[in-house]
């Protein structure tokens, strides 16, 4: 395959993909710890899992229904999208002409939705992907690069664009292909990433100086801009039906913490304990919230936050990476996991008392 250097744009959009494997991590000061919610241990059932052909598989997201979609990646470098059913078949696809594609979401009704570079112009796109297997590709207007980072129960659509002077917007897409564009008011750059089932939508921005502040996005357009007190950095991650929006901010001392924005705008911060950095990824309807964390043997584990505060920890046997990536709203949680010396697999946990 063709290699081709990436535009300021392309990083931005590259990072989100290969994320989800853990090649890139913002850099976690060791640090001061934050260690006021409780850590317990709970019976954990996993299922690991990979497509045939697989040398590195991540799960991004389950639905309400139990199915679980991702990426991986083959011996050629080639990166490719998957769907796993509730019994367990594996679904292998790809949007047309791609050479990567990265499924973010489904709904119940059997929609998935995520974006793909293009073997050509080596562009970046939206995809939808129909229960049947029919592609729609889609650009936002004037957009040279487009990237679905979210999508609701209903099939509405969000995430960024990258426009023909390499400028980050971002945009809503209804459920017709109708597109609405949208920066917070001071923004350079604006990567939204969480959409719920009213059409409020979470994500950060920078502003004109290059700090990153946390937004909130209502259905009528209004805008409501956000960081947790003590924030130098803010980044949100997702959002539920109840307006409780989640994601991680850096202190003043560099060291990455977990927050809680509640619907009336108050804030909670947390960390498992022995984080030296937390990443919340995702939220349910119940509150519960997942992510990973690192310690200060560099090793990563994935947590769960359930609503009564309590953090529970967990990795498959034998990982010494795990990155939680979603939850269902029964509370089944998706991710990646690596052992030491191996490859990438994905996994299923369901975390009980």
């Amino acid at each position: 395959m063709q290699r081709k250097g990436f535009s300021a744009g392309q990083r931005v959009i590259l990072s989100i993909t290969l994320r989800m494997f853990g090649w890139i991590f913002r850099v976690l000061t060791l640090a001061a710890l934050l260690t006021s919610c409780t850590l317990v241990v709970w019976a954990q059932t996993y299922t690991i899992f990979d497509p045939a052909g697989s040398v590195g598989t991540a799960a991004a997201a389950v639905d309400s229904t139990g199915k679980i979609v991702g990426i991986y990646f083959d011996s050629s470098d080639i990166f490719h999208g998957f769907l796993r059913r509730r019994n367990g078949q594996l679904i292998s696809f790809d949007a047309p002409k791609a050479v990567v594609t990265a499924p973010i979401a489904s709904t119940p009704a059997g929609l998935i939705a995520g974006y793909y570079r293009d073997s050509t112009a080596y562009a970046y796109h939206g995809f939808v992907r129909h229960s049947g297997g029919r592609f729609t590709t889609f650009d936002v207007p004037s957009a040279t690069e487009t990237v679905v980072l979210a999508m609701n129960e209903i099939g509405q659509m969000t995430g960024f664009y990258v426009d023909a002077a390499n400028a980050v917007h971002s945009f809503w897409r209804d459920n017709d292909g109708s597109v609405v564009i949208f920066d917070p008011p001071g923004s350079t750059a604006t990567t939204a990433t969480g959409i719920n089932n009213a059409g409020w939508i979470a994500g950060y921005f920078n502003d004109t100086i290059g700090v990153r502040h946390g937004f909130l996005r209502r259905s009528n357009g209004h805008f409501v801009k956000f960081d947790p007190p003590g924030s130098k950095i803010t980044t949100v991650n997702a959002i539920n039906d109840n307006g409780r929006v989640t994601g991680s901010y850096f202190d003043a001392s560099n060291v990455q913490h977990g927050f809680l924005r509640t619907a009336n705008g108050s804030f909670v911060s947390f960390d498992p304990v022995s984080s030296t950095g937390t990443v919340p990824t995702a939220i349910n309807q119940g509150g519960v919230i997942v992510g990973y964390f690192r310690t200060s043997d560099t090793e990563v584990h994935g947590f769960m936050r359930r609503s009564d505060a309590t953090i529970v920890s967990f990795d498959p046997p034998g990982s010494t990476t795990t990155l939680a990536f979603g939850i269902s709203a029964s509370g089944e949680i998706v991710g990646r996991e690596t052992p030491a010396g191996g490859t990438s697999h994905g996994f299923l946990v369901k975390i009980a008392p």
